[in-house]
């Protein structure tokens, strides 16, 4: 995987992150809200600027994955819009994004990660089981319908 890289938003890789996460809502054929269209359309704003962090996975020079964190408090932070490029996927490259996550809200104090999914994704609850993730209640969701799925996990730092 050395041909792999992790690194930290630049503006630059607006389109990018945009265009990763609409490919996989569209693959999957779900809806798209509004507040996705904000993440989305406008990252330094709706998630940079509120002590959030995005993280992009590049084979050499392209974007190939994306992970947000989105500040919720002082203890959580909400693990969001991850996404490898499908010609990349089964590579053990959704890893390298998620360790990086968890790095980072160990090393910020933050003692839990939640996240909400889709029940159809059982790729991504199985790699998140792998990683600690306990299943939970949904508090409402931004999302729409296609957040019917809550997990959290327990940082102990």
């Amino acid at each position: 995987m050395s041909a792999y890289r992790v690194r930290e938003y630049l503006s630059s890789d607006q389109k990018a992150f945009a265009d990763l996460n609409m490919a996989w809502l569209n693959e999957f054929d779900f809806e798209i809200t509004e507040y996705d269209q904000y993440l989305l359309n406008n990252p330094q704003e709706a998630i940079l600027n509120h002590s959030g962090k995005i993280f992009m996975l590049f084979a050499n020079e392209l974007a190939v994955g994306t992970l947000t964190l989105i500040h919720d408090s002082s203890q959580i932070i909400e693990l969001g819009k991850m996404t490898i490029a499908k010609d990349f996927r089964a590579k053990g490259l959704s890893r390298l994004l998620l360790d990086n996550a968890i790095n980072y809200a160990r090393e910020q104090g933050y003692r839990q990660i939640n996240l909400l999914t889709n029940s159809a994704l059982s790729t991504a609850i199985s790699l998140y089981k792998k990683y600690g993730f306990i299943e939970t209640q949904i508090d409402g969701s931004r999302y729409g319908s296609r957040a019917d799925y809550a997990m959290k996990l327990i940082l102990n730092n």
